[in-house]
């Protein structure tokens, strides 16, 4: 009887461990009879070639602190231009620094120019935190000595930021699925294989976080361009654009035109020298031989002809 039991606790325990050496390790489904089990470049044609899962919601996707933000409120890109006249350029743009620190903003490009001899105008390009958006747009109209043109306009990239968001999510999970299925390939074509999709879908996943990021960028900060100009003086100097200042451009330029327009009458002159000459020439010699023939035609006429007679020969 005891041999017995012992037979049966030795079936058990050895059914017990073929079951635990069974159950660890990969997973890999049974072969079909008569045929092999599946290779890992079947497991990866059937990752890329299947359905995409349904995605969760935006708001699911999105991990973020910035991004759980977003979705509660509409992202749009901010941009607005000014156009006005400042006082003095130097203590404006003081001015506008000192602006742009209190409202944690930064200067992306400004120019300078001098159209005449006592004006300067430019351009000048701030970004600055959407939330100081509005702050910083009215404080800089209280500094333009008078507004030109105003302009606001708003981009909204709501619906291309969580339809970014969500295809960068399944591209995270197809990396994955990739990472897992290269792990398990045996063979060198089969690795191959697995890491060429794995590369694109990376550069796909970096493409996708470079444009987020971006994106980002333009909603967290909006930008302001402010096109600006020196008052134009009535009474200027030599080249100003006072009354004055205009008049005396205006002879500059008149006495400018007459000496280019005498300056291409020369050139045309000379240039054409040669064709004058000739001209001159073929002339002179007409002349020459009209004259010519006239005098011998009045050599030739009888003494005391007069024009429209007819000439008597029996007259002597």
């Amino acid at each position: 009887m005891r041999s017995t039991m012992r037979f049966f606790i030795s079936v058990l325990a050895m059914f017990a461990i073929l079951a635990s050496c069974r159950g660890g390790g990969d997973y890999s489904a049974p072969a079909p009879f008569g045929g092999e089990a599946p290779k890992a470049a079947d497991r990866y044609t059937t990752l890329t070639t299947e359905s995409p899962e349904p995605t969760a919601s935006p708001e699911a996707q999105l991990n973020l602190p910035e991004g759980q933000q977003a979705a509660q409120e509409r992202m749009v890109i901010k941009t607005a231009t000014l156009r006005g006249e400042v006082e003095k350029y130097d203590p404006w743009m003081g001015q506008v620094k000192e602006l742009i620190v209190r409202y944690r903003g930064y200067i992306v490009h400004t120019s300078t120019r001098r159209d005449y001899d006592e004006m300067l105008s430019g351009q000048t390009t701030i970004r600055v935190p959407q939330q100081q958006f509005d702050n910083l747009l009215t404080d800089l109209k209280k500094n333009l000595r008078k507004i030109e043109g105003e302009e606001i306009s708003g981009q909204d990239i709501t619906e291309e930021f969580f339809d970014l968001s969500a295809r960068l999510e399944n591209q995270k999970r197809a990396e994955e699925r990739l990472r897992e299925i290269l792990r398990s390939a045996k063979s060198v074509q089969d690795v191959l294989q697995v890491e060429q999709e794995l590369t694109r879908v990376r550069e796909n996943i970096e493409r996708m976080e470079g444009r987020k990021k971006y994106l980002q960028d333009q909603v967290g900060y909006s930008t302001i361009t402010v096109e600006w100009h020196e008052p134009y003086p009535l009474v200027a100097g030599r080249q100003g654009r006072g009354f004055w200042g205009m008049i005396l451009r205006g002879f500059e330029e008149g006495i400018e035109g007459f000496a280019g327009a005498l300056s291409g009458l020369i050139t045309f002159l000379i240039a054409g020298f040669p064709i004058y000459g000739f001209i001159i020439l073929v002339i002179w010699l007409a002349v020459w031989a009209t004259r010519r023939g006239f005098l011998k035609f009045r050599k030739a006429r009888p003494v005391g002809f007069k024009p429209g007679e007819t000439p008597n020969k029996n007259k002597s």
